[in-house]
């Protein structure tokens, strides 16, 4: 009895303390290794190993390696791809397939979306084949769109998001403004209405014309909110004038002098400037030379540059050329950039040979942004076809880090004008993610300037620089493996492309549905949205602290 009474006891211990008592808790879903292996390949870009992953047995293993084409978007990966949008029996993988085919944005696909179109009968896997349709449109694609009608929500849905897409593919049907006004009927989700409005926003005037009376009626009924501010250019309304006063040298100038002003302040006055003479231009172009504070320099190269626009005779005097040379051997990389983007622009095989020195000077992969730069100039002056250069494989995620962060972390981003709260997606961008938790830990935030800020549209910040030029030595790469799209709040990360992103990111004033699939979003702002409407240039994170829930 004795014996048999420590026997229960010893079975009790190694119950509660043996090996198989799970010691710690699931953060995220890369505690499943397999799914970590796939999005490993994912970001090393490896589309043959991963194409075994495609027939895992796993629905949830098969969508992860069908979603990673989303982000590696290999057009080599579509014969082994299309069998899963054509015969998967899982509607969640066939969805996926449908988004990762949209992403290559190639119109060779659009027989193979009709097919896979006809064939499926899941409401949510036909919306996002027609999506994909819309990014890969041809005339085929314009024809059906103009006759499509359905009374299904989630087929509206993805009828007005692929037409949506399709103007950015350069294709417009010529009923997309009457097709879009009907979709404000009552039974209309608010995304399809939200889509209607931004299609009807981006159309130009002649698909539009003929339907004024009607949007504006449109706009009236619909004035508020987001669908309101994209209407507006439809209700009559006179635009309003800028009362800002206007800008003369001297103010400039009196500025540079005093300490107490911010960079950001001249910066603002130098943006609103109108050069209007040789001797306003000189005075610019020393300031972009000169002057002590970054930002200055780059807003001032800006200013000089764009006083020129067509004046071709400017660009053959002396003082151009003077200026042009040294901002290339300034080695500052936003007045190569400018100097490179105007010789684009205007070639002068003056240059030719300065251009080539400083382009092989360049740190890579820190200074990738002026290297395309660069390249685009030598392309135009030698009348060759850019092509953009292979980012280097130079930051692997790590893993041990990923496994650590809670599936519903939260971020608290103290600024001088109040606290932002974000969730970030660890399980949608776990590199994206693991590398801004670093940089968070490390402090690199503390005391970075908000250095862009366009109303209605974004927030950002993170430069080293503190003008948007500066990087670390190092990119990561894209993550679209997912279905996040850009809402109101969204959390970005800045890039020059794919598989060039670092530590700028950025923040949505309001839904921006043209980023979706091309900049890559790491959380969500879920609380101090008012904070980021009052941000302006200028303003200051003042420290990025991980926290464990929202505060209230």
């Amino acid at each position: 009895m004795q014996k048999s009474i420590w026997s229960v006891f010893a079975l009790f211990v190694l119950g509660v303390f043996g090996c198989n008592h799970p010691t710690t808790e699931v953060n995220n879903r890369f505690n499943d290794i397999k799914l970590q292996k796939i999005y490993e390949l994912q970001d090393r870009r490896e589309t043959k190993r991963l194409i075994p992953f495609l027939k895992a047995k796993k629905a949830e293993h098969r969508i992860a390696a069908v979603l990673a084409f989303a982000s590696i978007q290999d057009p080599d990966a579509l014969e082994f791809v299309r069998v899963n949008l054509l015969t998967d029996t899982n509607p969640e993988v066939r969805k996926a397939a449908a988004y990762v085919i949209g992403q290559l944005r190639d119109s060779s696909n659009v027989g193979l979306l009709f097919m896979a179109l006809e064939n499926e009968i899941i409401p949510d896997s036909r919306k996002y084949i027609l999506e994909a349709l819309g990014k890969s449109a041809d005339s085929n694609v314009m024809r059906y769109f103009n006759t499509f009608e359905t009374a299904a929500t989630q087929l509206r849905q993805g009828h007005v998001i692929g037409m949506y897409r399709s103007l950015f593919a350069g294709k417009i049907g010529k009923d997309y403004a009457l097709r879009s006004i009907q979709y404000f009927e009552p039974q209309s989700s608010e995304e399809t209405k939200f889509y209607a409005a931004s299609i009807l926003s981006r159309l130009p005037d002649q698909y539009t014309e003929a339907h004024l009376e009607a949007l504006k009626k449109l706009y009236k009924r619909n004035s508020k909110g987001e669908i309101g501010r994209l209407l507006k250019k439809f209700s009559g309304e006179q635009t309003l004038i800028d009362t800002l006063p206007d800008v003369r040298w001297k103010d400039i100038e009196e500025a540079t002098k005093k300490v107490e002003v911010s960079q950001y302040k001249i910066a603002e006055l130098l943006s609103r400037f109108k050069i209007e003479s040789e001797m306003d231009q000189g005075a610019v172009a020393e300031l972009a030379l000169d002057y002590r504070y970054q930002i200055v320099r780059t807003f001032a190269s800006n200013a000089y540059f764009s006083s020129l626009q067509n004046d071709t005779a400017a660009r053959q005097r002396e003082e151009y050329i003077t200026f042009v040379k040294s901002s290339i051997t300034s080695r500052d990389m936003a007045l190569q950039s400018n100097a490179c983007i105007d010789i684009a622009k205007y070639p002068n095989e003056t240059f030719l040979p300065l251009l080539k020195t400083f382009q092989d000077s360049l740190a890579m992969p820190r200074q990738l942004e002026t290297f395309i730069d660069f390249e685009k100039a030598i392309c135009k002056l030698e009348s060759r076809e850019y092509v953009k250069p292979v980012v280097p494989y130079n930051h692997p995620i790590d893993w041990k880090y990923v496994e650590k962060i809670p599936e519903d972390q939260h971020v608290k981003i103290s600024t001088t004008k109040g606290d932002i709260i974000i969730q970030l997606a660890v399980n949608d961008a776990p590199g994206s993610v693991a590398n801004f938790v670093k940089q968070v830990k490390s402090h690199y935030y503390d005391k970075k300037f908000f250095h862009r800020v366009v109303p209605n549209f974004v927030i950002q910040a993170g430069c080293v620089r503190g003008d948007g030029w500066g990087s670390l030595d190092w990119t990561q790469r894209s993550e679209f493996s997912n279905y996040l799209r850009y809402k109101t709040g969204a959390v970005g990360l800045a890039s020059v492309g794919n598989d060039t992103e670092g530590v700028q990111f950025f923040i949505t004033h309001n839904p921006t549905p043209f980023l979706d699939g091309r900049y890559t979003i790491f959380a969500q702002v879920v609380e101090g949205m008012n904070v980021v409407h009052t941000i302006e240039i200028g303003d200051r994170i003042q420290t990025i602290t991980l926290i464990d829930s929202v505060q209230k």
